[in-house]
C-alpha cells in the first residue's frame, strides 16, 4: 500500500511538472490530457496493488482456515457455539462424530434438548436462560467460565459422560449472547471414579469385619486371663511354703496376665472409640459423679485419693469418651506408681486464661517420671518409653478423648516425683467430631 501511494503521488507530482512546462500557446485541451493520462495511471497502479494486497489476504486467509479445520477435524473435544435465543447450534466442530455418532450438520440441525438426557434437559435450559440474562443485565463476569458433567445421547442408542466448559459472550453484530463451549468424554474417569469407590467400600467392610474380629478377640482373651489372675490370687495363701524360683515364675505369670488384660481392654476401648466419635452423644454432665463412678470401679480404692471441688462441675461431652479417657489413665498411674504408701491422687477443678474458661482432669503418680524428650511423643499410638514393655495404646486414647472434645492431653513433672497427666477442656467449645 506504501508503494502504491507513492506511485500515486509521483504520477501527479509529473503531471503538474509537465503542465507547467508546456508552452502558454499550448491547446487547454492538451494540458487536461496530460492530466487525465497520468491520474488514470495512477488509479490503475492503484487498482493493481489493491488486488495483490487483497490477494495476499485472502491466501493467509485461507492459510488460517485450512490450520483451523485441521485441529477442529484432528482434536478429541468437540467445540462448539450455541446461540441462547434458538438453543440451536451455529457452529460444531467434525469430531462430535466420534463422541457421539452423529454428524455436525445432524447436531445443528436440532435443538440443544436432543443433545441431553432427558432427566438433564430442563434442568440445563432453565440455567442457560439464567446465566444469559444475567449477562445482559451486567451481573454475570465477562471472563466467565463454567464446568459441568452431562449425560449425553449417543446415535447408537446409549449414552456418555461428557465434561463441558462453556463461556458466555455477547455478539459485537447481532448483540446475542453465545455459548462457546468445549466438551470431552469423561466416560473413563467415571468408570476409575466407580471402581475406587468401589474399592473404597470394600476396604471399609473389611475393616468393620476386622474390627469386630479383634473386638470378639480381646473379650476372649480378658477371660482366661482374669481366670489366671483369680488362681493366682489364691495361690497367695500358699507363698510360705512355695520355693522362691517357684514364687518368682508364679509372679512373673501373673504380671503377663495383667499385661494380657490390660492389652485386651484398650483394644476393647479402642475399638469403641471408633464408633463412639462418629456417633457421639454429647450432653450436659456432671464430671464430679462421672469421677467418683469410675474411682469405684477400681478394687484397690486405697491406692486412689480423689480431690474434688465443692462446687458443681458441668460440662457438655460424651460421657462414654471421657470414662474411657480416665480409665487409661488411671491404669497407666497403677503400673508405674512406684510409693504403696503414697495414694495417686485425682483432681477436678476449674481454671480459666485469656483462651477462656476449661475444666481440668489431672492424675498425678509417683512413678519413675518421664523424660522432657518423650512427653510428647508417649501420645502416639503404639508407642512406648520402656521399649515394647507396654501396650502404647492407651495414653493415645486420652489424646483422641481430648481431641474429640476440642481440648488438650499433656503430662508435666509431679512433686516431689513421678508425672501428672493434664485433660484440658474449654468450656465454651461444643464437642467436635475427629
Amino acid at each position: 500500500m506504501l508503494t502504491c501511494v507513492l506511485l500515486i503521488s509521483a504520477g501527479i507530482a509529473c503531471a503538474a511538472e509537465s503542465v507547467t512546462q508546456q508552452p502558454k500557446t499550448a491547446p487547454a485541451y492538451l494540458t487536461f490530457e496530460l492530466w487525465f493520462l497520468y491520474l488514470l495511471a495512477a488509479f490503475l497502479v492503484l487498482v493493481g496493488a489493491m488486488g495483490i494486497y487483497i490477494h495476499h489476504l485472502n491466501r493467509r486467509l485461507r492459510q488460517s482456515s485450512t490450520q483451523y479445520r485441521t485441529l477442529t477435524q484432528t482434536m478429541v473435544e468437540v467445540v462448539w457455539t450455541l446461540d441462547t435465543d434458538t438453543l440451536r447450534f451455529s457452529y460444531v466442530s467434525p469430531s462430535v462424530q466420534k463422541l457421539r455418532g452423529y454428524t455436525p450438520a445432524e447436531v445443528m440441525a436440532v435443538g440443544i434438548e436432543a443433545a441431553l438426557a432427558p432427566q438433564q434437559r430442563q434442568k440445563v435450559c432453565a440455567l442457560i436462560a439464567k446465566r444469559a440474562s444475567d449477562l445482559r443485565a451486567g451481573t454475570l463476569e465477562s471472563d466467565n467460565v463454567f464446568v459441568n458433567e452431562l449425560e449425553q445421547p449417543r446415535k447408537d442408542g446409549g449414552s456418555v459422560w461428557t465434561e463441558v466448559v462453556t463461556h458466555y459472550c455477547i455478539d459485537r453484530h447481532s448483540g446475542k449472547v453465545e455459548i462457546h463451549g468445549v466438551t470431552r468424554d469423561i466416560s473413563e474417569r467415571r468408570r476409575n471414579e466407580a471402581a475406587l469407590a468401589q474399592t473404597l467400600q470394600h476396604l471399609e467392610r473389611a475393616e468393620s469385619e476386622e474390627r469386630q474380629l479383634l473386638s470378639m478377640a480381646s473379650h476372649e482373651f480378658r477371660t482366661p486371663a482374669a481366670m489366671i489372675k483369680a488362681s493366682l490370687d489364691s495361690l497367695s495363701i500358699l507363698k510360705d511354703r512355695i520355693p522362691p524360683e517357684v514364687a518368682q515364675r508364679l509372679e512373673n505369670i501373673g504380671l503377663a496376665s495383667l499385661r494380657l488384660t490390660k492389652l485386651a481392654n484398650n483394644l476393647i476401648s479402642n475399638d469403641r472409640l471408633q464408633e463412639l466419635v462418629l456417633t457421639h452423644t454429647k450432653k450436659s454432665i456432671e464430671l464430679k459423679q462421672l469421677v467418683h463412678e469410675v474411682v469405684s470401679q477400681y478394687p484397690t480404692q486405697d491406692a486412689l485419693r480423689v480431690q474434688l471441688p465443692e462446687y458443681p462441675v458441668l460440662f457438655n461431652a460424651d460421657a462414654t469418651l471421657l470414662d474411657i479417657a480416665l480409665h487409661n489413665l488411671i491404669d497407666n498411674a497403677l503400673r508405674y506408681h512406684a510409693t504403696p504408701d503414697t495414694p495417686i491422687c485425682i483432681s477436678l477443678k476449674k481454671c480459666s486464661d485469656a483462651t477462656g474458661q476449661w475444666v481440668e482432669l489431672q492424675v498425678a503418680d509417683q512413678g519413675p517420671g518421664i523424660a522432657d524428650d518423650e512427653k510428647e511423643k508417649i501420645f502416639q499410638r503404639f508407642y512406648s518409653s520402656k521399649g515394647g514393655a507396654n501396650d502404647g495404646l492407651g495414653l493415645s486414647i486420652v489424646h483422641f478423648v481430648a481431641r474429640a472434645h476440642n481440648g488438650t492431653a499433656t503430662v508435666i513433672d509431679n512433686t516431689p516425683r513421678g508425672s501428672a497427666f493434664v485433660i484440658r477442656l474449654l468450656e465454651t467449645n461444643p464437642l467436635q467430631p475427629n
